[in-house]
């Protein structure tokens, strides 16, 4: 799956653990990519923006699904 772009299709799919681990992976990319622009060579910091962004989605559709649980019960 491509961290970058990540559709909400495919996120509702997958369950609230799938979901927090995909939020980390996003995470740790995000800091990854955040280091490498302050190294030498510089990389895209383009990426960054998309990165953020896919983690926005992920979090809101566990929010989501998260708030669906609550009013079935």
């Amino acid at each position: 799956m491509d961290l970058q772009k990540i559709h909400v299709d495919e996120l509702k799919e997958l369950d609230v653990a799938r979901l927090d681990k995909t939020a980390s992976e996003i995470r740790g990319k995000i800091f990854e990519t955040r280091m490498d622009i302050y190294k030498p060579a510089g990389t895209n910091s383009g990426k960054l923006r998309g990165l953020r962004r896919s983690l926005a989605r992920v979090l809101t559709v566990k929010t989501e699904m998260m708030k669906a649980n609550i009013a079935k019960k």
